[in-house]
């Protein structure tokens, strides 16, 4: 009988594991931004939108293979099963954020909130058109506006374009106009709020 090593294949296990959710969350950092909920049993979940429509979705199964040929064993080094490793986070990204982007994108559709570019390059007006479709809260203390996340492509570089933004008065008077606008419309929604008994 070979010899078995379970506490050294658990602390490998642990991790490639670990190894795995850390590469995950670069290749996803969408999802990495999304708050996890368990649930310990069932197969059914629902929500209720703000319309009070029940939405009763469905569980997907996302899933990654690593293999390791025995011809391959002898010259398995770190950097090899790493970059295996990383295959498998990249597949088990590429799995969940498609679906969730289709899905933003067909919510994005159906609520009105999409602004098309219509081939023009990013600009502060397009930005500004959608924010323009957004609810935005403020601080209660401060009173800075609670952005939201926005997510574009990295090969638009929305952090050069931001700067160059910031320095157009044009620009900056109209965010500043808008901000102002959100805050009266986030006033008059916390103002018609019910409160709790």
């Amino acid at each position: 009988m070979l010899p078995d090593f379970p506490a050294s294949k658990r602390k490998y296990k642990d991790w490639a594991d670990e190894l795995v959710r850390l590469i995950f969350k670069v290749e996803a950092p969408v999802i990495a931004l999304l708050k996890k909920v368990k649930q310990h049993e069932g197969k059914l979940f629902a929500y209720e939108r703000e319309r009070g429509e029940m939405i009763e979705p469905s569980y997907t199964t996302a899933t990654s293979e690593i293999e390791v040929h025995i011809s391959e064993a002898p010259n398995m080094t770190p950097e090899k099963l790493i970059e295996k490793l990383k295959a498998v986070a990249k597949d088990l990204a590429k799995q969940q954020e498609e679906p969730l982007f289709e899905t933003l994108t067909s919510l994005s559709e159906e609520s009105g909130t999409v602004v098309k570019g219509s081939g023009e390059p990013l600009n502060p007006d397009l930005l500004i058109e959608v924010l323009e479709k957004l609810d935005i809260d403020f601080d209660h203390k401060t009173g800075q506006p609670r952005m939201p996340t926005i997510v574009v492509s990295p090969q638009l570089n929305i952090e050069e374009k931001l700067k160059e933004w910031e320095a157009d008065k044009k620009a900056k008077i109209k965010y500043q106009t808008l901000i102002e606008k959100k805050r009266q419309e986030w006033r008059d929604r916390e103002s018609n709020r019910k409160l709790v008994d």
